[in-house]
């Protein structure tokens, strides 16, 4: 992804965001959205580094059902 920066004189309001700069020189920085799927499989890339990160604590599931088992004595 990469990104534009445009230098310009608003001229128009055609946005309501930009009619309080209308006059103004300003600076525009054009960013494209990553799709919703791109940034899913950036956070589950991201949420794998961290798998084995911290060993020395009970895997989750394993935590979960140990407490439903207290509930049951």
């Amino acid at each position: 992804m990469q990104a534009q920066r445009v230098i310009k004189v608003i001229d128009s309001n055609k946005l309501d965001e930009l009619s309080r700069y209308k006059g103004q020189k300003v600076e525009i920085i054009i960013l494209p959205l990553e799709s919703d799927i791109d940034k899913t499989q950036f956070h589950i890339q991201q949420l794998k580094k961290l798998k084995g990160s911290l060993p020395s604590l009970m895997d989750g599931l394993l935590y979960q059902e140990k407490i439903r088992n207290e509930w049951k004595r």
